[in-house]
């Protein structure tokens, strides 16, 4: 999601009631001493007024094509909108992209939200791994924490790091990514082509990976940063199934899939 269109949704709220003259005492001193019985659109935009006041003057330009007037209804995209709504303002915003080949690994429903938030930002190498800190001139080693002879990089720590390989070929066995692949790219195009669709070995697979996933980095971060945790791959194994069992509480289709597949951590 880009969050700086999201966030220009939410400011066009603004503008928004003060076109629909929402009744709220902003809008009417907005209307009486900003206003002043001069069309929105054509105010200038001078010296005067708060930096929030001035925002909402230079969100004209995107969205004026937007709005439109029907009578005395001010429509949105040409359809009425009756009550101000953030999404449908950000779904006109926003470029409309093709979804990226793993879109299914981190937006799935089955994908517990502050976990998939982890692999999203591991996904697009946001994650500040060892190598990035080095390169940075951080005064770190650049060695994996659970694996000494490797350096940390998206790759290795979430995948060629045999504590990692540990966690997913416990939770998901013959499942787990597939030994070989040599960069973090191709790891991510195996996963989404192989835990595709909603079989229930791909919704089990996406859900124990971006655990696993998050998991992991919380316990890298741990060791790294001087707090003593020394959790096992079986702990973490655990741990998956805990969360596994209870976000299975709350989705059917979920524990229908974990139901149909034999996995380790449950």
């Amino acid at each position: 999601m880009n969050f700086v269109v999201w966030n220009k949704a939410c400011v066009v709220r603004h503008v928004w009631n003060v076109l629909i003259s929402s009744g709220s005492l902003w809008v009417a001193w907005v209307q009486r001493y900003r206003i002043k019985q001069k069309s929105f659109w054509d105010l200038k935009e001078g010296a005067a007024g708060s930096w929030v006041w001035k925002r909402l003057l230079r969100c004209r330009s995107d969205i004026q094509h937007f709005v439109s007037n029907q009578g005395d209804l001010t429509l949105w995209d040409g359809e009425p909108m009756a009550r101000y709504s953030v999404k449908r303002a950000w779904d006109s915003l926003r470029l409309h992209d093709s979804p990226v080949g793993w879109f299914e690994l981190v937006w799935s429903k089955e994908v517990v939200h502050r976990h998939g938030i982890i692999l999203w930002l591991a996904i697009l190498g946001r994650l500040r791994t060892q190598d990035k800190l080095l390169a940075w001139g951080k005064p770190v080693s650049g060695f994996c924490v659970f694996y000494p002879g490797g350096i940390e990089t998206c790759c290795h720590i979430f995948y060629a790091c045999p504590f990692m390989q540990a966690i997913v070929t416990s939770c998901v066995a013959s499942l787990a990514p597939v030994s070989g692949l040599g960069t973090w790219e191709e790891v991510i195009d195996w996963c989404a082509s192989e835990w595709k669709g909603k079989s229930s070995a791909a919704v089990a697979c996406r859900a124990v990976w971006s655990l696993a996933v998050s998991l992991t980095w919380r316990e890298r971060c741990a060791r790294l940063y001087g707090v003593q945790s020394v959790k096992t791959p079986g702990i973490l194994c655990r741990e998956v199934g805990r969360v596994l069992k209870w976000r299975a509480e709350i989705d059917f289709d979920l524990q229908k899939s974990l139901s149909a597949i034999r996995l380790g951590c449950l």
